[in-house]
């Protein structure tokens, strides 16, 4: 396990009014980048990113 898998991190997303919302906390990285990969297909498209969080 490398020392960004160790890390904990968030997705958020944008919608299309530019307010922004937590949408999953407590995430190993691998775990956030599998579910930012099945939001970015959806249909709808609004803007998910992932952030480590802060201590």
């Amino acid at each position: 396990m490398t020392n960004l898998e160790n890390k904990v991190w968030t997705i958020y997303r944008k919608d299309d009014n530019g307010n922004t919302f937590l949408v999953k906390p407590s995430l190993t990285k691998s775990e956030a980048e599998r579910i930012l990969e099945k939001y970015e297909k959806q249909s709808h498209k609004q803007t998910y990113w992932m952030e480590e969080n802060k201590k």
